[in-house]
């Protein structure tokens, strides 16, 4: 897809609704109250008639081909320029041969949203309610129960298994994805990838808005400009009054400790991923949004530790080149590094030339900079603004590099004033007396006033312009200086292609398993008779080597480095970095499939008498069970009690090569 393509504008599916309806499927406990209040006062004002499903009305966990379809009817009934609010999955009208409405919906914090239910069912008004529809009462302990205990204990009510069904007797309403997947099987697992991907597909296709009280202004902003036939005036009426009104607020609530709180969320994770979806839509354009709100997500970093991190162990030589990005402190660190070195004994060398905003590569001038570079002796640290350089083409060791970086909005913002500084701006007019002098509203127009403007180059962002005088092209300075890395938009096949860059007229398919490469495998073998090269296969077993130790990669590459010609060479093996042992780099090729259809087909693969015969002969395998065999993979995975069908970080489990990522990152330990 196209940079260009990624504009707010086409992540708003209104115009797309065939009606004139706005079909609010509301989540429990997401504020929906809050906003169906909203909606009933803007209907008095934006001409449209509102109603809702009635507080009795069940929550259905999923409704069969014949409710849905009654379902519709009923609000086919209702007319144009309605909304209607009710607590029911995503429906596909289309499928009844309906015309789709205007979907909206909110979203909120998975592990708070299952908080607040659990004590809303407890709450006073909340079991009266109950009582009316269901005619009964549940147990006093049910009513005393504490979400700490319920969760420390491992309360059925509070164990949230992943892939767990649901009864249509209790309400737990604990998947959101649900109201967003609909009533499929698939949506019925809890923290289901099938469930995730249908939802994630709905929202894309179907709904203008997915909120959250959580980015109150965005939502309201949002939902004012993608819906202004219903919520014209939203952002004014909400704090005209609402805003100070907690509706259907529960004082019952207490405080959940935040330890109790993260042993849930663990259960969670395709419910947070849902989550952040939605919520990450809302940041596709900085200029509406990003004074509103900022996106908290939760991530874990637990296999980001600072010593995979840390590249100077790569470094050839025991030197520093911080290549200084303008406008990101950078002027600060090179003074650090010249008072450091006098501490610790080493040389601090810098440029002072300004930043060059424009670039053509010269490969004369970067001899000429590495030539200098190398001719400084000792230990020492060299700064300067300059892009990227590669030294590994000219046979010079890698130095240890440093930059530093900074908010890209708020460097730009930093440039643009920098630039219309006084004393900036006359330094540059002493050094250029011929430029020209750009009238006063150069000067005096803001930041915000230029960019919502549009007119003048540093305040328009289009992809393809190449305008770089305020540096903005933060990745050019990690990128280089070839061609490729001047635009902001680079999708092109010809960027995309590495062949231009190999030093050997050697094809390596380091092939993955259960990805169809024995098809291409033997292309390559038909094609090296028309084409005139050799063709090489090793057919080794891929079950017995997951990481290759440094002196036996070194003597693969040796081995296809000394044939001579033109050739291909065919193996199960992950990726080798032939420059480190001072060859030159093949044409790599290499075929991905979808990881879960990867896993699913060498779980059948492996269990196939004639497979599982050959591995057992070579003693790759010992003879297993017969239940081994006869257990499908959806039992499996339910069951979860072979490594083949556990899928947990911390199950160091290869047999079905599922580390999809390892043929392409090398046999460095930090792959596994």
């Amino acid at each position: 897809m196209e940079l260009e393509w990624l504009n707010p504008k086409l992540l708003n599916n209104t115009p797309f609704a065939r009606r004139d309806f706005l079909f609010f499927n509301r989540v429990p406990k997401v504020g929906s109250e809050q906003l169906i209040e909203l909606m009933r006062q803007l209907s008095e004002i934006n001409d449209f008639s509102i109603s809702r499903a009635p507080f009795s009305h069940p929550i259905h966990y999923h409704m069969g081909e014949v409710a849905q379809g009654e379902l519709l009817n009923v609000l086919d009934d209702l007319g144009e320029a309605h909304a209607y609010s009710m607590h029911v999955n995503y429906i596909n009208f289309r499928q009844h041969g309906m015309t789709q409405p205007i979907y909206i919906n909110m979203v909120r914090d998975p592990v708070e949203r299952v908080i607040s239910w659990f004590y809303y069912r407890r709450t006073p008004w909340s079991v009266v309610q109950n009582y009316r529809v269901t005619k009964k009462f549940l147990s006093t302990q049910f009513y005393k129960k504490d979400f700490h205990d319920c969760v420390l204990s491992k309360d059925t009510e509070c164990v949230y298994e992943q892939g767990a069904s649901f009864t249509q007797t209790e309400a737990l309403h604990i998947r959101q994805t649900l109201f967003f997947c609909g009533h499929d099987p698939v949506c019925e697992p809890f923290n289901s990838y099938g469930a995730l991907q249908r939802a994630k597909g709905n929202v894309e296709h179907d709904y203008a808005v997915v909120g959250s009280w959580e980015d109150v202004n965005v939502t309201l902003k949002v939902l004012e400009n993608y819906i202004p036939k219903y919520f014209r005036g939203v952002t004014q009426l909400y704090y005209d009054g609402l805003a100070k009104e907690k509706r259907n607020n529960n004082t019952w609530k207490p405080k959940i400790r935040e330890e109790v709180k993260e042993i849930v969320r663990k259960k969670f994770t395709r419910e947070y991923e849902f989550y952040h979806f939605c919520k990450q839509r809302f940041i596709s354009n900085p200029k509406w949004f990003s004074k509103f709100t900022q996106l908290k997500k939760r991530k874990q970093y637990e296999d980001l530790n600072t010593k995979d991190l840390n590249k100077t162990h790569t470094a050839e030589r025991d030197v520093i080149l911080f290549t200084q990005i303008p406008r990101t402190g950078s002027a600060s660190m090179k003074d650090l590094l010249k008072d450091l070195s006098e501490i610790n004994d080493f040389s601090a060398y810098s440029n002072d030339e300004p930043p060059r905003p424009y670039m053509n590569r010269n490969i004369k001038k970067e001899e000429e900079f590495l030539t200098n570079f190398f001719d400084l002796e000792g230990y020492f640290s060299y700064s300067e603004h300059r892009y990227w350089l590669n030294f590994t083409p000219y046979d010079l060791p890698r130095p240890i590099y440093l930059s530093m970086i900074r908010d890209p909005i708020q460097k730009v913002m930093s440039a643009y004033y920098e630039e219309r500084h006084p004393f900036v701006f006359n330094s540059q007019l002493k050094k250029n007396p011929d430029s020209k002098i750009p009238p006063k509203p150069y000067f005096d127009t803001s930041f915000n006033d230029c960019v919502d403007v549009g007119k003048h180059p540093s305040c328009r962002f289009e992809s393809k312009a190449f305008y770089n005088k305020d540096w903005r092209r933060l990745a050019m300075h990690f990128c280089g200086e070839k061609d490729v890395c001047k635009y902001l938009y680079t999708l092109k096949a010809k960027y995309l292609n590495n062949t231009v860059v190999a030093g050997k007229e050697a094809l390596i398919f380091n092939r993955l398993e259960k990805v169809g490469s024995q098809s291409l495998m033997t292309l390559i073998s038909q094609l090296s008779k028309v084409n005139n090269f050799t063709a090489y296969v090793n057919n080794n077993d891929a079950l017995t080597r997951t990481i290759y130790p440094e002196d036996e990669e070194e003597a693969i590459a040796e081995e296809i480095n000394d044939v001579e010609g033109a050739m291909s060479y065919v193996e199960h093996f992950n990726w080798l970095n032939f420059t480190k042992y001072g060859m030159p780099k093949p044409v790599y090729i290499n075929l991905v499939r979808h990881p879960i259809q990867k896993v699913i087909s060498a779980y059948y693969y492996i269990r196939h008498p004639a497979v599982y015969g050959y591995y057992l002969k070579r003693g790759s395998r010992k003879l297993e069970p017969k239940e081994y065999f006869d257990t499908s993979f959806n039992d499996c995975v339910k069951a979860a009690k072979i490594p083949d069908c556990k899928f947990e970080p911390d199950v160091q489990n290869f047999n079905d090569w599922r580390l999809f990522s390892l043929y392409f990152c090398g046999n460095n330990p930090v792959c596994k």
